[in-house]
């Protein structure tokens, strides 16, 4: 009996110290601003020299950014929502967006990725696995179609192209949330 307890008590204990830090929705508008400025710098000094030579494909001036609050506040809070990033708090200027952009995009054949056009999609997601000592780990997911090509019957063909950028955000003595990238990333 005693056995069952102790067990008990350390199973409850266990599960109490791996609680992941809880998120606001201005946490949600906060991570996702610093993902736009570290993934889609506005300005293109901060971009990579590949990226500035494809700065069509990042400059939110050239292109609009759609991101998906709703997605984004559900997977980052663990709760249904129906978040707009005016709701989150964000400062960048983001069209509210959800994945039925995507409808008619592939990455694997060229098709005409009409919905997504020139903008770039974005959302968040949280990776719980990969968290520690109150460090939330997020990735941040951007998809845009390549540049246009024309069939010779005018059609315009697009692939769809996407990679991703984990990031780690942690409370500041403030309360605040620091937002950094962590060096992993994935290209699709």
């Amino acid at each position: 009996m005693i056995r069952h307890a102790m067990l008990a008590l350390l199973l409850c204990a266990g599960s109490l110290a791996a609680q992941p830090p809880t998120l606001t929705p201005r946490d949600v508008g906060a991570i996702a601003d610093a993902a736009l400025d570290l993934m889609l710098p506005t300005d293109p000094r901060l971009l990579s020299t590949s990226a500035r030579d494809h700065r069509i494909v990042f400059d939110p001036s050239l292109r609009g950014i759609a991101f998906d609050a709703a997605l984004s506040d559900s997977s980052l809070r663990g709760v249904p929502s129906t978040a707009t990033p005016g709701s989150l708090g964000m400062r960048r200027r983001v069209e509210n967006a959800s994945d039925a952009m995507l409808t008619g995009c592939d990455s694997m054949r060229d098709t005409s990725c009409r919905a997504l056009g020139m903008r770039a999609y974005v959302y968040l997601f949280r990776d719980r696995a990969r968290e520690v000592d109150g460090d939330i780990r997020v990735w941040a997911e951007v998809h845009w179609a390549s540049d246009p090509m024309i069939e010779a019957d005018g059609t315009i063909k697009r692939r769809l192209l996407a990679n991703s950028v984990e990031l780690s955000a942690r409370r500041d003595a403030a309360g605040g949330l620091r937002v950094t990238k962590t060096g992993r990333m994935r290209a699709y």
